[in-house]
Order: structure tokens, then C-alpha cells, then sequence
């Protein structure tokens, strides 16, 4: 994972497991350096919103790209259902890949990418979160 991608960068590593059940699939990522840096969200397969950090999101019509290096399915971005000025997001998705970026007025930017995955890519998601 890279966190700010760009200038002031860095990088750690979590694993990510999923547990999918009838109606939703919960996406854990694991830090084993930091058991306070895992966090979690839930896609709701009905609806197709997220829940993180006691938030909601709701995909943002027409925003699907793809990213041929990583997943065959669009990934989708997301945002508050109720917006706040401090709030997260956006969030950058898909079902079958997870998290692939996450926005952050008020902290760092996260884009998640296989251990392979070069720093340009994760830039070229940094911008795609904002534009």
C-alpha cells in the first residue's frame, strides 16, 4: 500500500482477506507491524454501497474505469451518501480487487497495489481519486 503517493510517500504492507456472506462481503486489511493501522469495510451486494468507518458510500453514477494491470472489472468510485467537510473519500472499488484508493481531505491519501505494482501507477490513482 502506498500512502501519499508521490512526493512524500511511503509504503507498507497489509494482507487483505474476504469473508462473503449472503448480503455483503467484508474486505479486512491487516497490518502485522501495526495491529492499530487494520481497518475494514463492507460492500452490501443489494444496494452496491460501502460501509467504512461507520460511513456510507454510494457509487458515483458513470465514474467506472479500468485498470487492465490489475483487474478485468471496472472499478468504481465512491462517495459520502452524507457528506461532511472532513469527511473520507472518495473511495475507489471493485468487488473482485477491494480498496484500490482512498481519499483524504484531512490526512493521507491510500492507493492499494500487489507488492509488483510500480510508484507511477499508484500516482496515476492518486490523480484519478480527485479528478
Amino acid at each position: 500500500m502506498f500512502i501519499n503517493p508521490g512526493e512524500f510517500q511511503k509504503q507498507t504492507v497489509y494482507l487483505m482477506t474476504v469473508e462473503m456472506e449472503n448480503e455483503f462481503w467484508k474486505y479486512m486489511y491487516e497490518n502485522n507491524e501495526d495491529l492499530e493501522k487494520n481497518f475494514d469495510l463492507t460492500y452490501e451486494l443489494k444496494s452496491k454501497h460501502l460501509a467504512f468507518h461507520f460511513s456510507e458510500f454510494r457509487p458515483i453514477s458513470e465514474s467506472e474505469f479500468i485498470i487492465e494491470e490489475l483487474s478485468q472489472i471496472p472499478f468504481k468510485k465512491y462517495e459520502l451518501i452524507n457528506p461532511i467537510a472532513d469527511g473520507t473519500g472518495p473511495i475507489l472499488f471493485n468487488k473482485e480487487y477491494g480498496i484500490l484508493g482512498i481519499g483524504n481531505v484531512m490526512g493521507p491519501n491510500l492507493v492499494c497495489l500487489p507488492k509488483a505494482a510500480n510508484e507511477k501507477i499508484a500516482i496515476s490513482i492518486r490523480e484519478k481519486l480527485f479528478e
